[in-house]
Protein backbone atom coordinates (compact mmCIF):
# COMPACT_ATOMS: atom_id res chain seq x y z
CA UNK A 1 0.00 0.00 0.00
CA UNK A 2 3.06 2.44 -0.63
CA UNK A 3 0.97 4.89 -2.49
CA UNK A 4 -2.70 4.24 -1.49
CA UNK A 5 -5.05 6.77 -1.83
CA UNK A 6 -2.01 9.46 -3.16
CA UNK A 7 -4.92 11.27 -5.23
CA UNK A 8 -2.40 13.57 -6.70
CA UNK A 9 0.06 10.88 -8.09
CA UNK A 10 0.34 11.55 -11.84
CA UNK A 11 3.31 8.92 -12.77
CA UNK A 12 5.06 6.33 -11.70
CA UNK A 13 8.53 5.09 -12.76
CA UNK A 14 9.52 1.44 -11.85
CA UNK A 15 13.39 0.68 -11.88
CA UNK A 16 14.85 -2.64 -12.83
CA UNK A 17 15.87 -2.52 -9.45
CA UNK A 18 12.65 -3.28 -7.44
CA UNK A 19 11.77 -6.85 -6.98
CA UNK A 20 8.51 -6.43 -4.23
CA UNK A 21 5.56 -4.68 -4.77
CA UNK A 22 3.10 -5.06 -2.35
CA UNK A 23 -0.52 -5.67 -2.86
CA UNK A 24 -2.60 -2.31 -3.42
CA UNK A 25 0.11 -0.36 -4.07
CA UNK A 26 -1.49 1.65 -6.43
CA UNK A 27 -4.88 1.62 -4.56
CA UNK A 28 -6.93 4.57 -4.52
CA UNK A 29 -4.24 6.88 -6.68
CA UNK A 30 -6.79 8.53 -9.16
CA UNK A 31 -4.30 10.76 -10.86
CA UNK A 32 -2.19 8.06 -11.82
CA UNK A 33 -2.12 8.30 -15.53
CA UNK A 34 1.57 7.87 -16.65
CA UNK A 35 3.03 4.82 -15.42
CA UNK A 36 6.09 2.43 -16.79
CA UNK A 37 8.27 -0.55 -15.80
CA UNK A 38 12.07 -0.39 -16.85
CA UNK A 39 12.13 -3.40 -20.21
CA UNK A 40 15.38 -4.42 -17.43
CA UNK A 41 13.35 -5.43 -14.78
CA UNK A 42 13.32 -9.32 -14.37
CA UNK A 43 10.48 -9.34 -12.04
CA UNK A 44 8.35 -7.46 -13.02
CA UNK A 45 6.62 -5.78 -16.62
CA UNK A 46 3.86 -3.36 -17.44
CA UNK A 47 2.00 -5.15 -20.53
CA UNK A 48 -1.20 -3.76 -22.29
CA UNK A 49 -1.97 -1.54 -19.58
CA UNK A 50 -1.28 -3.87 -16.79
CA UNK A 51 1.46 -4.61 -13.83
CA UNK A 52 1.83 -8.05 -14.18
CA UNK A 53 4.34 -10.01 -11.75
CA UNK A 54 6.14 -12.45 -14.07
CA UNK A 55 7.58 -14.58 -11.23
CA UNK A 56 3.92 -16.17 -10.66
CA UNK A 57 2.23 -14.85 -13.80
CA UNK A 58 0.02 -12.72 -11.51
CA UNK A 59 -1.70 -9.21 -12.53
CA UNK A 60 -0.72 -7.06 -9.76
CA UNK A 61 -2.68 -4.21 -10.82
CA UNK A 62 -4.99 -3.13 -14.25
CA UNK A 63 -6.19 0.04 -13.95
CA UNK A 64 -5.38 0.90 -17.07
CA UNK A 65 -5.82 -2.62 -18.44
CA UNK A 66 -6.51 -2.68 -22.75
CA UNK A 67 -5.92 -6.58 -23.05
CA UNK A 68 -4.94 -9.49 -20.80
CA UNK A 69 -1.64 -10.55 -21.40
CA UNK A 70 -0.88 -13.70 -21.77
CA UNK A 71 -0.56 -16.42 -19.54
CA UNK A 72 -2.01 -14.76 -16.23
CA UNK A 73 -2.80 -17.35 -13.71
CA UNK A 74 -4.12 -14.98 -10.64
CA UNK A 75 -5.25 -11.40 -10.30
CA UNK A 76 -3.83 -10.82 -7.22
CA UNK A 77 -5.18 -8.59 -4.17
CA UNK A 78 -6.89 -4.81 -5.43
CA UNK A 79 -6.12 -5.43 -8.67
CA UNK A 80 -8.54 -3.56 -10.00
CA UNK A 81 -10.35 -1.92 -6.27
CA UNK A 82 -12.14 1.17 -6.69
CA UNK A 83 -11.42 1.29 -10.16
CA UNK A 84 -13.61 2.90 -12.61
CA UNK A 85 -12.23 2.84 -15.95
CA UNK A 86 -14.07 -1.15 -16.59
CA UNK A 87 -17.79 -1.38 -17.14
CA UNK A 88 -17.39 -5.11 -18.76
CA UNK A 89 -14.26 -7.43 -18.25
CA UNK A 90 -13.57 -11.38 -19.51
CA UNK A 91 -10.72 -12.64 -18.08
CA UNK A 92 -8.82 -15.22 -20.12
CA UNK A 93 -8.87 -18.82 -20.12
CA UNK A 94 -5.60 -19.78 -17.52
CA UNK A 95 -6.66 -17.53 -14.59
CA UNK A 96 -6.85 -20.15 -11.82
CA UNK A 97 -7.45 -17.67 -8.58
CA UNK A 98 -8.50 -14.14 -8.03
CA UNK A 99 -7.74 -12.93 -4.78
CA UNK A 100 -9.67 -11.06 -2.16
CA UNK A 101 -10.64 -7.66 -2.37
CA UNK A 102 -9.64 -8.37 -6.46
CA UNK A 103 -12.47 -6.14 -8.17
CA UNK A 104 -13.93 -4.75 -5.06
CA UNK A 105 -15.78 -1.16 -5.12
CA UNK A 106 -15.51 -1.06 -8.69
CA UNK A 107 -18.68 1.75 -9.30
CA UNK A 108 -18.69 1.30 -13.57
CA UNK A 109 -18.43 -2.97 -13.56
CA UNK A 110 -21.78 -4.44 -14.87
CA UNK A 111 -20.27 -7.38 -16.38
CA UNK A 112 -17.68 -10.04 -15.76
CA UNK A 113 -17.35 -13.01 -17.39
CA UNK A 114 -15.25 -15.57 -15.25
CA UNK A 115 -13.10 -18.68 -17.38
CA UNK A 116 -13.74 -22.41 -16.09
CA UNK A 117 -10.57 -22.42 -15.65
CA UNK A 118 -11.02 -20.56 -12.22
CA UNK A 119 -10.65 -22.84 -9.73
CA UNK A 120 -11.03 -20.22 -5.83
CA UNK A 121 -12.15 -17.07 -5.88
CA UNK A 122 -11.00 -15.74 -2.47
CA UNK A 123 -13.20 -13.49 0.01
CA UNK A 124 -14.67 -9.97 -1.03
CA UNK A 125 -13.35 -10.84 -4.82
CA UNK A 126 -16.18 -8.14 -6.19
CA UNK A 127 -18.13 -7.11 -3.10
CA UNK A 128 -19.50 -2.97 -3.81
CA UNK A 129 -19.71 -3.75 -7.42
CA UNK A 130 -23.07 -1.94 -7.70
CA UNK A 131 -23.47 -2.06 -11.31
CA UNK A 132 -22.91 -6.05 -11.56
CA UNK A 133 -26.47 -7.41 -12.69
CA UNK A 134 -25.60 -11.21 -12.64
CA UNK A 135 -22.77 -13.66 -12.41
CA UNK A 136 -21.84 -17.08 -13.18
CA UNK A 137 -19.61 -18.94 -11.15
CA UNK A 138 -17.42 -21.25 -13.11
CA UNK A 139 -17.45 -25.45 -13.59
CA UNK A 140 -14.56 -25.49 -11.34
CA UNK A 141 -15.24 -23.84 -8.33
CA UNK A 142 -15.97 -26.04 -5.09
CA UNK A 143 -16.75 -23.04 -2.44
CA UNK A 144 -18.05 -19.93 -2.42
CA UNK A 145 -16.01 -18.15 0.09
CA UNK A 146 -17.18 -15.37 2.53
CA UNK A 147 -18.42 -12.10 1.28
CA UNK A 148 -17.64 -12.89 -2.52
CA UNK A 149 -20.32 -10.79 -3.52
CA UNK A 150 -21.56 -8.82 -0.39
CA UNK A 151 -22.68 -5.19 -1.43
CA UNK A 152 -23.72 -5.65 -5.09
CA UNK A 153 -26.93 -4.63 -4.34
CA UNK A 154 -28.40 -4.35 -7.87
CA UNK A 155 -27.61 -8.30 -8.40
CA UNK A 156 -30.21 -10.15 -9.43
CA UNK A 157 -29.15 -13.76 -10.60
CA UNK A 158 -26.11 -15.58 -9.38
CA UNK A 159 -25.76 -19.50 -11.10
CA UNK A 160 -23.59 -21.82 -8.67
CA UNK A 161 -22.41 -25.02 -10.71
CA UNK A 162 -23.16 -28.49 -9.60
CA UNK A 163 -19.25 -28.54 -8.46
CA UNK A 164 -19.84 -26.09 -5.57
CA UNK A 165 -19.92 -28.40 -1.86
CA UNK A 166 -19.76 -25.10 -0.04
CA UNK A 167 -21.07 -21.80 0.26
CA UNK A 168 -20.12 -19.58 3.39
CA UNK A 169 -23.16 -18.21 5.61
CA UNK A 170 -22.14 -14.90 4.55
CA UNK A 171 -21.42 -16.01 0.90
CA UNK A 172 -23.61 -12.41 0.05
Amino acid sequence: EAFRNCVELNGVSVPATVSQIGAGAFYGCCSLKDFSVDTANSDYGYINGALVDYRDNALVWGDFLKAFPEGLKTIRTYAFTASDTHSALTLPDGIETIEENAFTACPKLERIVLPNTISLIESRAFCNCPGVKEITFPSGIVSLNEEIICGCSNIAYVTVPKSVTDIADTFI
